[in-house]
């Protein structure tokens, strides 16, 4: 289906829309080059800052006294934050992250505003092994329920949960997840 003939929601439900690019960087992959990438950002980014990365291990000695914690931080990459748009950006060793919040436009918008991330962040990769993309959506619907009869998930979703009437239909929350697989190009 042409990109043109998807209709634009105007009350979509995406709380947040997030693409991830997973990658395994060459050994020598220096995470500090990409404090560069700040002066290249569009301006609507209002704040830049580290992205940390801690492990947490406790070890005990022979004689089985107090734990000790061992603690290890590392700066795994930078997180570029836009309030107005509502969009963060990160840059870590191991993938490239983009996520906006609501209000959701359109996946043009959304695909334009994370290709140009991509193409910067990529200008200081090296040669990378690509592991995974995903493209997930966070949704949250709101309604009133009706005071009489039965609540249908039909009159809102296209695809709906179906429960056995003998579980009765009070449902607190419930997850969705569809996988399309791509065959080898």
């Amino acid at each position: 289906m042409p990109e043109e003939d998807i209709s634009v929601l105007s009350r979509a439900p995406i709380r947040e829309a997030i693409l991830q690019i997973r990658f395994r960087p060459l050994d020598n992959f220096d995470i500090e080059t990409v404090k560069e990438i700040e002066g290249l950002l569009p301006d609507h980014f209002d704040s830049f800052e580290e992205a940390r990365e801690i492990q947490v291990g406790f070890k005990i000695d022979e004689n089985l006294a107090t734990p000790v914690e061992e603690r290890i931080e590392t700066v795994d990459g930078y997180r570029a934050r836009s309030e107005e748009h509502g969009c963060t950006a990160l840059f870590r060793r191991q993938d490239f992250l983009f996520s906006k919040m609501a209000p959701y436009t359109n996946w043009a918008d959304f695909k334009q505003r994370a290709e140009g991330l991509w193409q910067m962040y990529k200008e200081f990769l090296p040669e990378v092994e690509f592991t995974r993309a995903s493209l997930r959506y966070i949704n949250e619907l709101q309604f009133e329920l009706p005071e009489e009869g039965a609540f249908e998930f039909a009159d809102y979703l296209e695809t709906t949960l179906e429960l056995p009437e003998a579980l009765g239909s009070h449902i607190d929350n419930f997850f969705n997840r569809i996988v399309v697989p791509f065959p080898e190009q």
